[in-house]
């Protein structure tokens, strides 16, 4: 097994949980780019990762024990993350009250499971009145179907024969979900006969846009891509209380200027506007937001990957977005994309 000695700051990163060690903190290493290396320092083993001898960051810890990691990781770990999504919709630590309140003798599984109802219930009808359709939620074999075409396009023309052969089918199993090999290169993650390559949207627009600012990368473009927005509300009085720290900042940087004698720029004066108009919006009752975007590209061959990569990034600069490539994490950025449920961190 290839071996990387790493010094004591790097241990402790990674005894501290850090998901990953730099190049700067490996003492030596006696493996290739791209194989899986036992982790050590001072003679003791630290767990197994994935080593690099390009990227800043060498090292991207798999696990963290003196196992080495089984052929079956990814599945396992995307298996965990399905298995999670129900915590990671509801967060127990807020819902508690009603969880308990709801779930009486029938215990804390049956609150949660109601309260959960409840919230895609509301969901649902706020999209309608977005003029979004809501057919349903996804049940498990359906699920199970989303993912595998996710891995796989080309997929779909079988999967629909399936069903059309078998009326009662309910999606897939658990277990055909996956893909049967997967390979990260540095810009594209290849899952069975499919090439992927996944962007973070950097950028939205900065300037005012219509509704259908989003229609060249939706509706007009030709290639096979996945397109993942998730969205976290802000609690009200951590909004707040954000807005007014920001306003103070501003109202003291001003003095400062002012005080000194530098001018006010265009860009300061648009940055204090924007504060002033969300202060206004949170009065107001609206809702402050997070989110985070990310787009895969999908293709059959690298020849063909390239192009779409190159005709998505000119449809998202018609739609005033700047996407950034996430190379070297390739395969761990396609799960984005992927009905997870993971939320923000």
């Amino acid at each position: 097994m290839p071996a990387v000695t790493i010094s004591s700051k790097g241990e402790a990163r990674v005894r501290g949980g850090h998901p990953w060690v730099y190049r700067s903190d490996v003492a030596g290493a006696d493996a290739a780019g791209g194989d899986i290396v036992r982790v050590e320092s001072r003679g003791r083993a630290l767990g197994f990762a994935l080593y690099s001898d390009r990227s800043e960051i060498a090292l991207r810890m798999l696990t963290r024990d003196a196992h080495p990691p089984q052929d079956t990781l990814w599945k396992d770990r995307l298996s965990e993350a399905i298995a999670y999504r129900a915590s990671l919709q509801i967060d127990a630590r807020r819902a508690w009250r009603q969880i308990k309140r709801i779930g009486g003798r029938a215990g804390p599984d049956a609150g949660a499971c109601t309260v959960l109802m409840r919230e895609i219930e509301t969901l649902a009808d706020r999209l309608t009145g977005a003029d979004v359709q809501v057919v349903g939620a996804l049940r498990p074999g359906m699920l199970a179907r989303a993912i595998r075409v996710a891995y796989d396009p080309w997929s779909r023309p079988g999967l629909a024969r399936l069903a059309a052969a078998d009326p009662g089918r309910d999606g897939l199993d658990e277990g055909a979900a996956w893909p049967v090999a997967g390979d990260t290169g540095w810009s594209s993650y290849r899952t069975d006969g499919a090439l992927h390559s996944t962007y973070w949207i950097a950028s939205w627009p900065r300037t005012d846009v219509g509704t259908a600012f989003l229609s060249p990368l939706l509706l007009h473009a030709q290639m096979v891509r996945a397109i993942a927005v998730t969205i976290e509300p802000i609690p009200p009085l951590r909004a707040i209380r954000e807005v007014e720290s920001a306003l103070t900042s501003d109202a003291a940087d001003q003095e400062l200027r002012q005080r000194f004698g530098f001018i006010e720029t265009a860009r300061r004066r648009r940055i204090s506007e924007s504060t002033l108009r969300r202060e206004q919006e949170l009065a107001d009752g609206h809702a402050a937001m997070r989110y985070a975007g990310f787009v895969t590209v999908s293709a059959r061959d690298e020849e063909e990957l390239d192009r779409h990569c190159s005709e998505v990034e000119h449809a998202a600069q018609m739609a005033h977005l700047e996407l950034v490539r996430l190379f070297g994490d390739q395969d761990v950025a396609f799960t984005y994309t992927l009905p997870l449920c993971r939320g923000l961190r």
